[in-house]
């Protein structure tokens, strides 16, 4: 959209969460300086939602969170109800696709996967926390690779007296069965926190979920009028011809099954103030995500009523022609899926905090273990044996990607004068992943591996990184912010291939890649004017991204027909960001206004491209390839409403991006096309009310059409594989009995908009909640 057109969205801007009454400014955040410093005086737009709000919010996953977020597009496993992975999760950020290029962090432990910068949001806890800083732009000149679209700071609450408290929640659609499951879910959270009087405290937090799921994936495949020769061909019923996302033609087979999952995630937290100047901590979690399988169902009916599985099958389309269509060929059945499938990852941390003098010295070390695996089937794998429904089984592979990181910490904050405050550091980090795909003799169980092993990749990589950034008050209405970071960067991997039992015709191959590296630097400068009501910023920054370890060293498997290689020569990517905001406070209104325009100019981003192989097989391909920019505005407003009702508050927002494929020469034809899982358009409003023993909220958040091709050519809605403009509801009333003791009642798509992000989105559900603590 024109750049005029912009320009109205630039009056307004805000916070995500209505509250009780909107509270005072004042608000300490640190992640966008490493150093506490007030909210108003942050050299970027902060969005705080607190840990009040999460209580008061439908808050199931970190999706649920942060899903009225100005700038904030997330899909897949960062909602509940949704299947877990990281394979089906993503986040979009200032108009900056994919969650390799946003970092997260809980206590300042990187969420990012070492692997693929990837993240299993359903693993996130939501319980514990004491605040979420989002922190949007180009943050590398603090925290280098993966903060191109800024970070997202996860704060967990420190023990300040002896509590605990539990959660349990029930619910499920409540429209009838949603395609072939009931969806009924449970989810249990507690916690308990503890201050001893020698100095120690104790935080231990639990949460977990269980879903029956439901069929979130069909089975499509084109159909043909030729003959197939001598083969049998079984004459069926019922099955439809649909568009494809980009405006072909496909036929729709059946639903690929339930998706039963369950996720669990176990944080223990200790705190030791050795004195009024030396704070030690030290933590551990442990996550947990799987996905069951279910068989599937075919919409294909043979003479006696019974559903076919396998082999030719004709039928009669909607126009009365004659189709065929081959349900188990070389390219395998249809209806087979990559599950099961799990996730687990254990991050353990140590930090310690020391005053000597007037300077501040900070120092940690996190170490990240962890493994996400999937099952996958092969051509001659065998599906359903009609009539009876019995599961026949085929071999198939079992691929995981273990992988782990080290990082250590030392920065300093120290005063130069009262008004300048000098922060210095550095940084080591080191990472690793090695995948070995072994023969399954049964795909649909990951314990049957026969032992023998066809591909086998790792890769390894190492950063040090030194930075600095100097604060300085120049009056009392304006401080500036200059800085930068210094990253030099080394990886190197290997690869191999062999033919085994199940794998018996791949090509062979076995690739040693040597040590090599890239260097960046990443600079900051930015100016905050602060007056009594009003606040004026503006901000210039580089950020980069390192390649992934996957991206470089590994093939990863996209459908049974479609797989994609590494490339262990890609470069890091790049983008230059600036930006220009203001909030101003209306103090007799009780209003709130922010506003702000950003500019990404993106270079050498990892693209990747296909090319067509015998057998109907895709091979994709990466390289550094695009160059591409992003305009965009967020805009908002944050409302006391206590002259329609006492206790009642709201906002709105709008984020706006316009983004362009400027350069592509891996695929011209995608320049002028608007970037991939960037929505043009995302509108946010909420009400919360809170008066007495209840509460409640209501939110509706609009989020325009995404493109998952390219050249932007999926344009057909409501079916399989397509990405579907969309509008929900969500809300959440509670009635707290006593102090201790709360219920609610929790309805998530209170609209029941059937749409699809790829995969069919969860329709109405309702879910029952007890809470309590003392």
């Amino acid at each position: 959209m024109a750049n005029a057109s912009l320009v109205v969205f630039t009056l307004l801007s805000t916070q995500t969460r209505a509250q009780e009454a909107l509270p005072e400014i004042e608000i300490a955040v640190d992640a966008a300086t490493k150093t506490p410093v007030a909210k108003e005086k942050a050299p970027a737009s902060v969005t705080v939602i607190t840990g009040e709000q999460i209580e008061k919010g439908v808050s199931g996953r970190i999706g649920d969170i942060l899903k009225t977020t100005p700038g904030i597009y997330m899909r897949g496993s960062a909602y509940d109800l949704t299947r877990p992975g990281n394979s089906v999760g993503t986040l979009t950020m200032r108009g900056i696709p994919g969650a390799s290029r946003t970092m997260m962090l809980v206590d300042g432990v990187p969420l990012n996967s070492p692997y693929a910068a990837t993240i299993d949001y359903s693993t996130i806890p939501t319980t514990g926390i004491d605040r979420i800083e989002v922190v949007p732009g180009a943050f590398s000149s603090l925290y280098g690779t993966n903060a191109m679209g800024g970070l997202i700071s996860i704060t967990t609450k420190k023990p300040e007296k002896r509590e605990f408290g539990f959660t349990t929640a029930v619910g499920g659609f409540a429209t009838g069965n949603q395609v072939t499951g009931d969806s009924l879910t449970e989810r249990v959270t507690a916690y308990y926190r503890d201050r001893y009087e020698n100095g120690l405290g104790v935080s231990l937090n639990f949460s977990g979920s269980n879903s029956a799921g439901y069929g979130d994936e069909f089975a499509t495949k084109a159909a043909t009028t030729t003959s197939p020769g001598a083969a049998s061909v079984v004459p069926v019923c019922c099955l439809q011809m649909i568009p494809t996302s980009s405006g072909g033609v496909t036929t729709l087979l059946g639903n690929r099954g339930e998706r039963p999952w369950n996720t669990y995630n176990v944080r223990g937290q200790l705190y030791y103030d050795v004195d009024e100047h030396t704070k030690l901590t030290a933590g551990t979690s442990f996550g947990h995500s799987y996905n069951g399988y279910s068989a599937p169902t075919s919409a294909a009916l043979n003479g006696a009523g019974f559903p076919v599985y396998n082999g030719w099958v004709s039928f009669l389309d909607q126009s009365g022609g004659l189709r065929r269509i081959n349900l188990s060929d070389t390219s395998a059945n249809a209806f087979l899926s990559f599950t099961p499938a799990g996730e687990w990852t254990s991050r353990t941390f140590l930090r310690g905090e020391a005053k000597i003098g007037d300077v501040t010295i900070k120092a940690g070390v996190n170490y990240t273990v962890g493994d996400a695996w999937f099952v996958s089937p092969v051509a001659r794998s065998v599906l359903l044996a009609a009539p009876t429904g019995i599961w026949i089984g085929g071999p198939g592979t079992y691929s995981p990607a273990q992988q782990e990181r080290m990082i250590g910490n030392l920065q300093a904050d120290i005063p130069i004068v009262q008004s300048n405050l000098l922060t210095i550091g550095m940084q080591y980090q080191r990472e690793r992943f090695d995948r070995d795909v072994s023969d399954l003799a049964d795909h649909k169980d990951p314990y049957s591996k026969t032992g023998a092993v066809s591909y086998s990749t790792h890769g390894r990589s190492s950063t040090l990184a030194f930075f600095a950034q100097d604060k300085f008050d120049v009056t009392d209405w304006l401080t500036v912010y200059v800085g930068g970071r210094y990253d030099n960067w080394r990886t190197s991997g290997s690869t191999w291939q062999t033919r085994s039992p199940v794998q018996s015709s791949l090509p062979l191959f076995s690739n040693i890649y040597p040590d090599r590296g890239a260097e960046a630097f990443s600079p900051k400068a930015s100016a905050v004017l602060t007056f009594e009501q009003l606040t004026l910023r503006a901000s210039v920054g580089r950020a980069f991204n390192t390649p992934q370890l996957f991206q470089m060293y590994t093939r990863s498997q996209t459908t049974l027909t479609n797989y994609t290689d590494g490339d262990p020569n890609l470069r890091p990517e790049k983008v230059t960001s600036w930006e220009i905001g203001f909030d101003y406070r209306f103090a007799e209104t009780g209003t709130r206004v922010r506003a702000t325009y950003y500019e990404n100019q993106l270079y050498d981003l990892i693209y990747t491209y296909a090319t067509a192989l015998p057998g109907g097989v895709t091979q994709n391909s990466r390289t550094n390839a695009g160059r591409a920019r992003v305009k965009g505005v967020e805009a908002g407003i944050e409302q006391a409403l206590g002259f329609i009702a006492e206790g009642l508050t709201g906002f709105a927002n709008v984020t706006h991006n316009d983004s362009l494929m400027v350069r592509n020469f891996a695929q011209p034809a995608s320049v002028g096309s608007r970037l991939t899982f960037t929505p043009e358009w995302m509108v946010n409003w909420g009400l919360a009310y809170s008066a007495g023993p209840w509460s409640a909220e209501l939110n509706g958040r609009y989020t325009s059409k995404v493109y998952s091709d390219d050249q932007n050519r999926d344009t057909f809605y409501g079916i399989p594989t397509a990405y579907d403009p969309f509008f929900t509801m969500d809300t959440k009333v509670s009635y707290a009995f006593s102090e201790n003791l709360k219920a609610s009642i929790i309805v998530t798509n209170l609209l029941d908009k059937e749409y699809y992000q790829f995969y069919l989105q969860p329709r109405r559900a309702v879910f029952g909640e007890i809470a309590y603590h003392f």
